[in-house]
C-alpha cells in the first residue's frame, strides 16, 4: 500500500496517536490520559554478535513518543506512557511469531537478550528523570504528590534530538 508497516502489517502513523489523543482530549476532557500499550512487532534476530539490533523499533517507539509529547504540548493531560513490551511473549492469535518486546526470549532455552531497544528506552527514562530533577520550573512545583509527567520534559528534548527513522542521542 506505500505505507510504513509493521510486522503485523499495522500502519505506522505516530501522528495518528497525536490526533487521537488531541481528540479524546477535546471531546471528553479526562483529568488524565495514560498510554497503557504502544509498540511494534518486527523480525526481531540475536546477531553474531549476541546483540538484538532493532533500529526499527527504537525509530517507531522515538516517534511516537514525540507525538506523545506534541499532545502533551497541546495541551493534553497525558500523565504516562508504557512500552508494549517488555519481553517477547506469546501473541494470543499468532503465538510466538511476533516479537514486541524491549528484551528478546529464546523461547527455547527462555534466554533473555536486551535489544537495542531496551537500551534506548533505559536511557530515555534516565536522561528524562535526569533533565525532571535539574528543571527550574519543576523544582518549583509543588510536592512530589503533585503530578508532573517526564513527557513534558521529553517533548523539548525530542523536538531537538529526534528525527524520524534515526536513534535518539542522549
Amino acid at each position: 500500500t506505500g505505507t510504513e508497516q509493521t510486522q503485523m502489517d499495522w500502519e505506522v502513523a505516530p501522528d495518528g496517536l497525536r490526533d487521537t489523543l488531541v481528540a479524546l482530549h477535546r471531546e471528553y476532557a479526562p483529568r488524565e490520559i495514560v498510554i497503557s500499550e504502544n509498540g511494534a512487532a518486527y523480525p526481531d534476530q540475536v546477531d553474531r554478535d549476541g546483540r538484538v539490533h532493532d533500529d526499527a523499533r527504537i525509530a517507531y517507539l522515538a516517534r511516537h513518543v514525540a507525538a506523545a509529547a506534541e499532545a502533551l504540548d497541546a495541551g493534553v493531560p497525558l500523565t504516562g506512557y508504557h512500552a508494549w513490551s517488555l519481553m517477547d511473549n506469546y501473541e494470543w492469535s499468532l503465538g510466538y511469531t511476533r516479537r514486541f518486546g524491549l528484551v528478546h526470549v529464546d523461547f527455547e532455552t527462555q534466554r533473555r537478550t536486551p535489544k537495542d531497544s531496551a537500551d534506548w528506552y533505559s536511557r530515555l527514562i534516565a536522561a528524562s528523570v535526569s533533565e525532571v530533577a535539574r528543571r527550574d520550573e519543576v523544582r518549583r512545583a509543588p510536592a512530589p504528590s503533585s503530578k508532573v509527567s517526564y513527557l513534558m520534559v521529553l517533548a523539548r528534548m525530542l523536538h531537538l534530538d529526534c528525527s524520524p527513522m534515526r536513534h535518539v542521542r542522549l
